[in-house]
């Protein structure tokens, strides 16, 4: 919730200052910085440290650097400089939560455990950010920004108190240090490297989750000039279906552990991508809102579906001395796609359609499942003909 808050304090503060969407922009950009530049080295420190204690420390941290914004206001100094400055320190922490968090879950939860208990947390992730968004543009509105802020600040003090009261599991608990040497920076992502150059699935699995964010990043940029130049509608209409597509993501992952058990998991693994991208290219098809919405849940389910399948593997696939290193990377690498995707998306919009620009997005999702169901046969058939091979030597 206390992450919903922030997004929207941040992007609507910047936006009161200046009127622009320029400034929302620019906010958005300095966040990537730290995601893109630090996230190797912070990975490696996630490892050396106790996680539990790194997650305590963030929460703290990132409730001291949001009280410097009400502050300002209050003392009607508040400007870009310090927004900037406040939004570019805030993600630098942020960026030691997930991987601390990641590993954190590892250390207390088994491997049968792991599904559930990462479903749990996207699920609350996504009715946190809405209610936390609901309870942010209510006290703007009708309270106060310098009350909405503070709020926020509590809700990361609440939030490192329960952290506090987890208790690890003895057994699971790596043995830490709490300084590291500037060479043995390279020296572990080094070793990071080798370790996945070893083990292709986990590469595999981090380009699947990228693959999702891809999806879920585009339906967040076609969507505002889509509503309002295809579908002549305004900021309500648009707020609705990114409604629609949030409670889809409350219900799929509600639903994640029945469908998984139905299907299985690796059925499951390609179909959902198929669906991604069929679901993509059926937006262009009607200006029915209606419609539009329908697609708009079953996106936003199927999105945060797979997503949370491709991590949980992820955290099952990888040791844990190696968790902070590994999801690290995997988010620099989303990171980057994503200021790759906005760059691109924006030069495309110049010359093709938005509806066309959606059709080629979904079939190139569609063409991935495609190869991965294909490779996927074949691993199932080569898996059958060692089976008949070793049953026939056997038999002889």
């Amino acid at each position: 919730m206390g992450f919903g808050l922030q997004a929207f304090v941040v992007t609507w503060l910047a936006y009161d200052i200046t009127q622009t969407a320029s400034a929302i922009g620019t906010v958005l950009a300095i966040s990537t910085i730290p995601r893109i530049l630090l996230s190797p080295f912070i990975g490696v420190l996630v490892d050396i440290w106790n996680r539990k204690k790194t997650i305590v420390v963030v929460q703290f941290l990132r409730s001291l650097l949001l009280i410097i914004i009400p502050l300002a206001i209050l003392i009607d100094s508040l400007n870009l400089l310090i927004l900037y400055v406040v939004t570019f320190l805030w993600n630098v922490v942020d960026r030691f939560y997930m991987p601390a968090f990641k590993g954190l879950m590892k250390e207390l939860l088994t491997n049968d455990e792991l599904l559930k208990g990462n479903t749990s947390l996207n699920v609350t992730f996504q009715i946190g950010m809405i209610i936390g968004t609901a309870i942010a543009g209510f006290l703007f509105e009708y309270i106060a920004d310098v009350f909405a802020v503070f709020f926020n600040s509590i809700l990361f003090i609440i939030a490192a108190i329960s952290i506090l009261s987890i208790r690890q599991r003895k057994n699971n608990t790596l043995k830490k240090k709490n300084t590291i040497e500037f060479h043995d920076f390279f020296v572990q992502l080094k070793s990071t490297a080798k370790y996945l150059s070893a083990r292709k699935i986990i590469v595999l699995f981090g380009c699947l989750v990228a693959l999702n964010e891809f999806v879920i990043q585009i339906v967040n940029i076609i969507m505002v000039p889509y509503v309002t130049k295809i579908l002549a509608e305004g900021p309500a209409t648009l707020s609705l279906l990114e409604g629609i597509f949030a409670v889809g993501s409350i219900v799929g992952g509600l639903c994640l552990i029945r469908i998984i058990k139905l299907m299985g998991r690796r059925n499951f693994i390609w179909m959902s991508i198929a669906a991604l991208g069929g679901l993509l290219c059926l937006i262009p098809v009607t200006k029915s809102i209606l419609i539009i919405g329908t697609v708009m849940f079953f996106l936003g389910a199927v999105a945060l579906q797979s997503r949370t399948l491709f991590s949980t593997i992820i955290l099952e696939k990888v040791d844990n001395n190696f968790q902070g290193r590994v999801n690290s990377i995997i988010n620099m690498f989303i990171s980057l796609l994503g200021a790759f995707i906005y760059s691109i998306i924006g030069k495309l919009g110049e010359v093709i359609s938005i509806q066309i620009i959606i059709y080629l997005i979904g079939m190139f999702v569609i063409l991935c499942s495609t190869i991965g169901i294909l490779i996927n046969k074949l691993e199932l058939m080569e898996e059958k003909e060692i089976g008949s091979i070793d049953t026939k030597q056997i038999s002889d």
